[in-house]
Parts: C-alpha cells; structure tokens; sequence
C-alpha cells in the first residue's frame, strides 16, 4: 500500500469516529430532552389523577400519617387505666369543723383498697347556689397505706382530710373519694357514697320546758307546748342533717339548763341565756305554737276557730337588717303555711312576704286576726327585741328568729299534734324553709 492509500485511510477513519461522535452526542442530549419530557408529563399525570394535594383533601403521605397518628393513639389509650365507678372507700362522711372548715372522713373497704403506692382521691362539687357547678374537681388526695393517717384514729375512721374554705360565706359542697393508681384516677366512687355538707350551724331551741304553757280542760289532747316543740327541734335536726346543715339544741330533753339556771328559774329571770347560747352560729331559731287573749273572736280561748290559724315569724334586730335572713324568715313561713293548709289547719296555703324595709310590727290584734296571712313581723320593747330569747342573740351578733307555727288554742292543731305528725310535718318544712332560704339543695 502507497503513502496515498494510507492517507485516505486515516481521513476515513477520522469521519468515522466524528460521526460516531456526534451520534452518541445526539443521542445524549435527546435523551436527557425525553426524561425532562417524561418527568413534566408524570408530575401533570399525578394531579390528574389525585396523587398531589387538591383544597380540602390530604395528600397521600399525609392520609399515611393521620393512620399512623391513629394507630400510635389507639395503643396509647389502650395502655391508659379504665376509669370505672367503684367505691374503694366506705362510711364517706363530711361535717362543719367551723365557718371555713369542713372534714371529709372514711373507711378503707379491705378487699378493695388502692394498691400500693396509690392514693385516695377527694373530689368536691358545689351545690349552692353561690358556689352551684356540675363538674367535679379533685381538692386534695391521701396515701392510701396499710396504716391510717395521723388524725383518723381520733375520730374513729381510717382516713381524714379538712376541706379549707375561701371564706364564711355559707356554702354547701358534695363530696366523693375516688382512687389513684399509676398517676391515673382509675375509680370513681358512685352517687351512692356521696356525702353533704356545708359551714353553716344553727342553735336550735326548743320552746319552754315540760308543765310551761300546759293546755288545761277537757278536748286538750294532753298537749303541751314545750314538750311538742322538742319534739319538732330534735326533728328539725335530723331533716337539717340530710342537708349537710349542723345543729344543736338548747335543750335535748323536758328539762333545760343554762349556766345554772333550771326551766321557770331560767325562762323568768335569765332567760336572755337562751339566745345567747347561740353564740358563734349563723341562726338561733326558737320553735314556738301561738296562743291569743282570752275568748277573742267570740269564742272559747282554748276553741278558737281554724281561721285564727297562721304562721308567724318573729325576727330580732339582728335579723331584720339583714335581707338573706328576710329570705329565710320568709321561706320558712311559707313552707309551714303550705304544710298546714295541706293538713286542713289553715284556711290559705299563702303568706305575706316581705323584705327588711316591710318587715310588720307585731300586734295583738293582727295576732288575734281571722283570715289574714301570716307574715315576718318585729316586736320592740324598751331595751331593743321584746323577746328575751331574740334579744339574747342579739347580744351575741347572731341573728335570731322565733316560728310561731300556728295556733295550739285550735283544737284541731292540737290533736293532730299529740295524734299525728304533726311534729314531723312541720320540721320539714322548716328545713325546707331554712335550706331554700340559704340557697342550697
């Protein structure tokens, strides 16, 4: 081969590679064109077809982590303790320790008890009318232990916890023991176990004494005033007490005793002594039945017609300044009025409410009235409240109020006082006076 073949050659040689070079080039450069192409087409597709975001709608990552959020939830709540109601605490009760105190006490139930290292919830709902809530809130919790705590032996229950209050203001709270474990209330004691109380106690005092205001003569029934008002007193306690209202009386038996003083002894000279010995209380509340001048109205003084019948409630100075005791005084008065109409021993189940400004002087002649209603009335003397009972509170700050709750020279009052429940009858309505006027359930 000649030096001109071989250059030929080589120049053959060199086209070919630039066009290999170039196609490979070419085909390069469409190549990264048709995937740019490709990738634009995929990403349109994908909206198209529901894959990207649209308002309102999760993209599919997001959908794939509300089902992971959802599932890490569902095993998170299985893991939490099921809260079911179950009393693990017995005998729960509260009582008034003073104006801002209240003391919530229970038993451990043996078999029941939180476990170890758990805890005795206190759950308070209040339900007054100034403190009124439907929800319960915890206020306190106990170590429940094999051993009680420091204070419980005292006052013979396992477990004791004190409530301490804003203010004075009275108030009424429901309470309820529930039980911890693991940092979660996993019990919930049921309505059953729920105890009542508030700060609010009442002096309680029982009319008279045994032989005071003896009805004499035939058609009397063998009624007697200060034994019939003990009765209602020890009544009312009990009807105040399911209301979480403490009372005490000023005398629990026929007898009263007061810094040394002895029934007529008392009543005559001292008997101030009475409203007194509601000192520290927020009522002194004197039970009474009514009585009127001799042979009024035309008839017998012992045979008074039933429209003589009506509630009166007296109230001190004390009292009489302050309107929420107006309240009371009035709803007392109706609840009787009620109560008695309902029984047949009055001719209206109404009564005249008033307020501090209306309250109605005290008269024989309205006392003595016919078919008029009853009403809160004052009745002065020289040295302030004409009863030595209401001026004795007074003295002490306390206001005081006597329930003259109706007419014993009825005849029928006083049958249906020594026969029938009467004295029942009407401790309930003055609870239902006393709790309605303060504003609780």
């Amino acid at each position: 081969m000649g030096a001109g073949d071989r250059r030929k050659k080589r120049r053959r040689w060199k086209r070919k590679c630039i066009t290999a070079f170039l196609i490979i080039f070419l085909f390069i450069t469409a190549g990264a064109a048709l995937a740019r192409s490709l990738s634009a087409f995929f990403e349109l597709n994908a909206e198209t077809r529901g894959y990207a975001p649209e308002e309102n709608e999760a993209p599919v990552q997001a959908e794939e982590a509300l089902r992971y959020d959802s599932k890490e939830t569902e095993e998170y709540e299985n893991d939490m303790p099921e809260v079911m109601e179950v009393n693990m605490a017995e005998n729960v009760t509260a009582e008034r320790v003073s104006s801002t105190e209240i003391r919530i006490m229970w038993n451990r139930i043996s078999d029941t008890s939180p476990a170890e290292g758990g805890q005795y919830v206190i759950m308070r709902k209040g339900s007054s009318a100034n403190v009124k809530s439907d929800e319960w809130e915890e206020i306190g919790a106990v170590k429940a232990s094999d051993e009680s705590n420091d204070s419980s032996g005292e006052f013979g229950y396992d477990y004791v916890f004190t409530d301490l209050l804003a203010s004075s203001e009275p108030v009424q709270y429901q309470y309820r023991i529930d039980a911890r474990t693991n940092g979660q209330v996993c019990y919930k004691g049921t309505e059953e176990s729920v105890a009542v109380a508030s700060n609010v106690l009442i002096c309680i005092d029982p009319g008279h004494y045994k032989g005071a205001s003896e009805v004499p003569g035939e058609n009397m029934y063998g009624y007697e005033e200060g034994i019939f008002t003990l009765r209602v007193g020890l009544a009312l306690r009990e009807e105040l007490a399911k209301h979480g209202i403490a009372s005490y009386l000023t005398r629990e038996t026929d007898r009263i005793t007061l810094a040394g003083y002895t029934n007529g002894t008392l009543d005559r000279g001292h008997i101030s002594l009475r409203g007194e010995y509601a000192a520290g209380s927020n009522l002194f509340f004197s039970i009474h039945t009514n009585a009127n001048n001799d042979n009024v109205n035309g008839c017998d003084t012992w045979q008074q017609p039933l429209e003589i019948n009506k509630t009166l409630v007296i109230v001190n100075e004390t009292a009489g300044r302050n309107e929420e005791m107006i309240a009371i005084a009035n709803e007392i008065g109706q609840a009787v009025a009620k109560a008695s109409y309902q029984l047949g021993l009055s001719y209206t189940d109404q009564f005249e409410r008033v307020d501090s400004n209306s309250v109605r002087p005290w008269t024989s002649d309205y006392n003595d009235s016919l078919n008029v209603k009853g009403t809160v009335c004052s009745r002065l003397g020289t040295d302030g409240d004409y009863y030595g009972v209401l001026r004795g509170a007074a003295n002490v700050g306390v206001p005081g109020m006597i329930v003259e709750h109706g007419h014993h020279t009825v005849e029928e009052v006083r049958k249906q006082a020594m026969t029938g429940k009467l004295d029942t009858i009407w401790a309930r309505a003055d609870a239902e006076g006393i709790v309605k006027g303060l504003g609780f359930e």
